[in-house]
């Protein structure tokens, strides 16, 4: 499955969204003699709960993803919306007309989950949009998802305990506060920034998930839009809010699907058309290692090849160690061309003799925004060389005594 998503489908879409928007206005009297307010509770109810299964399919296929993908933006996208998916199910059953749930439901606690969950949302898309891509080494997913839930329980805590001492959010009857308007109107800002954002990428990289990311916010912005001038939780702009959230919400599972799509799909065609680097290293005549600077100490993190059996080690005799515990007596010199390629940030070829051979070492260093993250090195075996120069220079030095002696 690929994505469809064009240019002109993302015009027409958007113009359709606008265009349903205002025929909800244009023929609001038509609409109001038909809609039934009794009827909403359960349609709040229906709609909120598409929202929340997609927020946990999100959550639940970047969390399953995760051991392919490493991708540490995708992971968070997933704890974003747990997070907001755990506030809007707190929304839906704290609802006006719903049953009791801790205590009484209440427009007051249902329309606070509400703007919380959207500003967490609408803040988190735009900070991970921004975020360059890190391919994580460690599995982050239990700390952050305790700090989701963590965040969740406050949260509630809050709203519940001190539903009475909050700023009022919208009066019944008459609709919303200045304080409501103002933070959905902080809200539809950071949508409007996000689809610059994400067409700019688009723009830039071609690729279609930003498209989808720029549908999900425009339809998402048109929802905040709605949500800053009903006047009743029951009457049709609340309805109409919640169907263009659960249209957003839609756009950015797809978007979502495709990246991890993507991301498995490359690792997957890497696994089954390249030779296994591992074995390749394994095999390697000489010797491959990594090192990283921890501290002030040069800190081996990876090591193979055929030349360490020869030198009378294994990989785990060389990773975690320093020259110092591998090579003591050369470990100064060696340590010395480490630092000048570490902090010069330059390739570094030297010559040593170890263990009664001579290995030409090359370091290079290996950047991430600009900043050497690790040391690639190789060391390959010499010495039949460095002794065929030495019987050559011993006969060449031969052969000049030699003519030495007969000339007179």
């Amino acid at each position: 499955m690929k994505p469809s998503l064009t240019e002109t489908k993302l015009l027409l879409y958007t113009i359709l969204s606008v265009l349903i928007l205002i025929s909800i206005y244009v023929f609001r009297p038509q609409l109001t003699s038909i809609y039934n307010p009794a009827n909403f509770l359960s349609f709040h109810m229906i709609l909120e709960f598409f929202a929340i299964a997609i927020s946990f399919s999100i959550f639940l296929y970047g969390w399953k993803k995760y051991k392919q993908t490493r991708s540490g933006k995708l992971l968070l996208v997933s704890l974003v919306f747990f997070t907001i998916g755990m506030i809007d199910l707190a929304h839906t059953l704290t609802f006006k007309g719903m049953p009791v749930f801790i205590n009484e439901s209440s427009v007051a606690k249902a329309t606070w989950f509400w703007v919380i969950s959207r500003t967490i949302e609408a803040t988190s898309m735009l900070i991970i949009l921004l975020l360059p891509e890190r391919i994580m080494s460690r599995d982050p997913r239990n700390l952050l998802l305790a700090l989701s839930m963590a965040v969740v329980t406050l949260i509630v805590y809050i709203v519940f305990r001190y539903e009475l001492s909050l700023p009022l959010l919208v009066v019944e009857g008459e609709g919303t506060t200045f304080l409501k308007n103002s933070i959905e109107y902080f809200v539809c800002f950071l949508r409007i920034v996000s689809i610059v954002v994400a067409l700019l990428f688009y723009n830039d990289k071609k690729n279609q998930d930003y498209l989808y990311f720029a549908l999900a916010f425009t339809n998402l912005f048109l929802s905040e839009l709605i949500f800053t001038i009903y006047q009743s939780v029951y009457d049709i702009d609340n309805f109409s809010g919640h169907v263009f959230k659960v249209m957003g919400y839609f756009f950015i599972l797809k978007a979502f699907y495709f990246s991890i799509e993507k991301a498995t799909l490359s690792e997957k065609h890497f696994q089954k058309n390249s030779i296994d680097l591992q074995k390749l290293v394994h095999d390697y005549q000489g010797v491959f290692f990594t090192y990283s600077k921890i501290g002030d100490r040069f800190v081996h993190t990876s090591c193979d090849g055929e030349l360490l059996s020869e030198l009378g080690f294994t990989p785990d005799n060389i990773v975690g160690n320093t020259m110092c515990e591998i090579f003591p007596a050369k470990a100064e010199k060696i340590n010395t061309f480490y630092r000048h390629c570490w902090e010069k940030e330059a390739a570094v070829s030297f010559k040593i003799s170890v263990r009664n051979k001579w290995l030409v070492f090359k370091l290079k260093p290996i950047f991430q925004n600009d900043k050497v993250i690790q040391v690639l090195g190789t060391a390959i075996d010499v010495t039949e060389c460095v002794e065929t120069d030495k019987k050559i220079s011993h006969y060449s030095a031969y052969m000049c005594d030699t003519k030495m002696q007969k000339d007179p």
